[in-house]
């Protein structure tokens, strides 16, 4: 078993027994809050001595991997902290908040033997897991578009009982543009095997809580990649509206896909040549139109289902997430042995944590077309040069 520390506790029981599952053992935990870091102490049964306030106190105590699932203004700086330290590292999203903090997450992945892996769960989940392997199989042919949505209003994760602010206050909910968009762009830019090159982003201001925050109710951005393709992504983490987990959308060549709206309604796709319903009656023109209907995802699943998610479906309901969070975590106990790399490694991950960044410059620019930099090269050097010279977020660079 490997040691686990877990940075950030708001997890219990169901996250213990999922790392158990997957080769881990919690070590040590830690977290500010005492009540917080016992509820995941007390489900691991991590002794006393190993629970900790501080961070730096718990990778010193022997861990091999960590968790960094602490604020997400903390991603970076945790992260930093092992890699340098050759300690494994899965992180919450997203992977950073400024331009700064991508280029010293690049940096020491580069200059580290540990593996990093950044954890976006929604990539693990069911559905996403299945669409994932047809792409790669080909059967939507070339895919030129798609969408993802999340929409989940937040704003009492923003301000604690007693009226002051946590952290999401200023980082997710204050700042424009798409704050947190790692839900809806992961699973899509994955599914593409793509990076976004450029985007234009608009929001709508602030209408629903006028008096509190500052971000943008909903933050669209419209984004092209290095293939070609065009991406659609919102995010919406303000407004008075059930919770939609998420929802994607995938047009290719040969087929295309949906996510369920809710209300009964199911993952639906449509592949060319598969299904013996399709039509194409002569009209009155002469001319052949198709009738296409659409069919169940799950069809699929028995030729198409990672082995994962066949094996411990019934485990991975309840780990949380969706069941995604057992099926992760086996990925990243399989690139720390090697046996794989890393499914979403710095530059993965800060390909899709940059959108947020520029998203927030383009809609400060009325909707201006922008580059998304590219962490294999310069160009982040240069946005982090310049975020620097601005001096924008320096107030809140310690803000947790």
């Amino acid at each position: 078993m490997m040691k686990l520390g877990v940075s950030g506790c708001r997890r219990g029981t169901s996250f213990a027994e999922a790392a158990r599952i997957a080769g881990f053992q919690i070590h040590a935990v830690s977290d500010p809050n005492t009540d917080t870091r016992n509820v995941l102490g007390d489900a691991a049964t991590v002794p006393s001595s190993r629970r900790f306030a501080d961070y730096g106190q718990m990778i010193g105590s022997g861990v091999e991997a960590v968790l960094v699932s602490s604020p997400m203004p903390n991603h970076t700086p945790q992260a930093v902290m092992a890699l340098q330290q050759d300690i494994h590292v899965l992180s919450e999203v997203t992977a950073a908040v400024t331009f700064n903090q991508c280029r010293a997450l690049r940096d020491a992945a580069a200059g580290s033997k540990a593996i990093y892996m950044m954890g976006e769960n929604y990539t693990y989940m069911k559905a996403n897991q299945l669409v994932l392997a047809m792409a790669r199989q080909g059967l939507f042919g070339h895919i030129y578009y798609a969408e993802g949505q999340y929409l989940h209003n937040v704003r009492d994760l923003g301000i604690r009982t007693d009226g002051s602010h946590t952290w999401r206050q200023y980082w997710q909910l204050s700042r424009r543009g798409l704050t947190y968009p790692t839900h809806s762009i992961g699973p899509v830019l994955q599914w593409l095997d793509d990076r976004v090159v450029s985007l234009v982003a608009r929001g709508t201001g602030t209408h629903t809580w006028k008096q509190d925050v500052s971000g943008d109710d909903t933050a669209v951005m419209l984004c092209h990649t290095a293939k070609g393709a065009m991406v659609n992504i919102r995010t919406d983490l303000h407004s008075k509206r059930p919770h939609n987990m998420a929802y994607y959308l995938l047009q290719g060549t040969k087929g295309c896909y949906e996510a369920p709206r809710g209300l009964g309604d199911d993952h639906k796709i449509w592949i060319e040549g598969v299904f013996e319903d399709d039509r194409y009656p002569t009209n009155t023109w002469g001319y052949q139109w198709p009738d296409l209907k659409w069919h169940s995802l799950w069809d699929f699943q028995d030729e198409y289902l990672p082995q994962d998610w066949k094996d411990h479906e019934e485990k991975a309901r309840d780990s949380g997430h969706g069941g995604s969070d057992l099926i992760q975590l086996f990925d990243f106990s399989r690139a720390i042995r090697g046996e794989m790399a890393s499914p979403i490694d710095a530059y993965r991950a800060l390909d899709w944590t940059l959108t947020a960044l520029v998203s927030e410059q383009s809609v400060e620019q009325d909707g201006t077309l922008l580059s998304v930099p590219d962490p294999r090269t310069d160009e982040l050097d240069a946005a982090a040069e310049r975020e620097q010279a601005e001096g924008r977020h320096q107030a809140f660079k310690n803000s947790v």
